[in-house]
Order: structure tokens, then sequence, then C-alpha cells
């Protein structure tokens, strides 16, 4: 079995509204499934707006919401299926 551990995706603050993000994280949904890949854990900040419109708009359904650290946003976690 392949595993992707870590993607950071980052954006300035010129770049926001231009679809970068899920333009991203689609050619890495594409690369996990090249992979070998069929499903991927995704998580953000519950903050994140942004980023949670652009893990559901590529298909992200959510599993749950859990506490990493006292005093800081809980992280929503994901899965998408890859087809």
């Amino acid at each position: 079995m392949a595993a992707i551990s870590d993607m950071i995706l980052d954006r300035q603050s010129t770049d926001l509204d231009l679809g970068y993000g899920n333009k991203v994280l689609g050619l890495a949904l594409y690369k996990a499934k090249e992979l070998g890949i069929n499903k991927v854990l995704l998580t953000c900040d519950s903050t994140n707006t942004a980023s949670r419109k652009v893990i559901e708009k590529n298909g992200g359904v959510l599993q749950d919401e859990i506490i990493i650290e006292q005093d800081k946003p809980t992280k929503l976690r994901f899965w998408i299926e890859i087809k």
C-alpha cells in the first residue's frame, strides 16, 4: 500500500479565489491514483473555510472533528475516495 504522508497547501492572499487550491488538490489526487491509492484523508482547521471548501469541492466527506491541542482550532477530517 502506498501512502502520501503530508501535503500542505499555502496560498498568498493575492491568490485567493483563483482556483489554485482546487487545481493543486486535483493534481495531488491524480498522482495518488497513479500510485494506487484509492482513498485519502485530508485535514484542515475548523476555522479555515477556504480549505474546507476546496476539500469538499473535490469530493471530501467529513468524518469527524477532533481536538489536537487545547486553545487551538479543532481539526476537521475528511475522506476522499479516488475513482
